[in-house]
């Protein structure tokens, strides 16, 4: 599916109070208080397992589990709400990384993981909106990309697996994260 029919998807989604910020409203019968979970596609075409701490019926926490990302020592008992279309979780995830809150990162990161067009442009996006510069912090990104982030960077910092590095926005950042996003590399923060 293009792009456009995507977005206008998303939009009419969001009109429709799909993408309000209770989790019943996308996802009928997650009304209790705790960890909730259900399953997409994930950007290498496995299962994306995505959970989401619920406490009055609003997220506390995001947390997701695919080939690429788990997080150490996580397990919970958690509803289990089936299947879920990409679009939806993306919909539902994407309320949450703007304004900056808590949730940003732990949502931008659960999007990036998603299948699809949509993530990546969604990520394109928001680094078009930075004005001056745009800080990246990513994990398992592959050698030629972090070649060119070392020679688009103002600051570069390589240590223990993750590569942080601030891109000019003359430097189309926006770019550098769609071309991370669909390497598969880990997208934790673009701030």
């Amino acid at each position: 599916m293009n792009t456009s029919i995507r977005l206008i998807i998303v939009a009419v989604l969001m009109a429709a109070g799909i993408s309000s910020e209770s989790l019943s409203a996308v996802f009928p019968g997650a009304l209790d208080d705790g960890w909730h979970t259900w399953q997409t596609v994930a950007a290498d075409g496995s299962e994306l397992q995505v959970y989401a701490s619920i406490k009055s019926d609003s997220p506390v926490k995001i947390r997701i589990r695919s080939n690429s990302v788990c997080w150490d020592d996580f397990k919970v008992d958690a509803q289990d709400l089936g299947p879920i279309d990409a679009l939806q979780s993306i919909t539902w995830l994407r309320r949450y990384i703007s304004p900056q809150s808590d949730l940003s990162s732990d949502a931008l990161m659960a999007i990036s993981q998603h299948a699809g067009e949509l993530p990546v442009n969604i990520l394109g996006d928001i680094v078009k909106t930075r004005s001056t510069a745009t800080d990246l912090t990513l994990r398992d990104v592959p050698e030629d990309l972090v070649g060119r982030l070392r020679d688009r960077a103002a600051r570069f910092i390589e240590e223990d697996g993750l590569v942080r590095a601030r891109i000019a926005a003359e430097d189309h950042p926006e770019e550098l994260l769609r071309d991370a996003a669909t390497a598969g590399a880990v997208i934790e923060a673009a701030t």
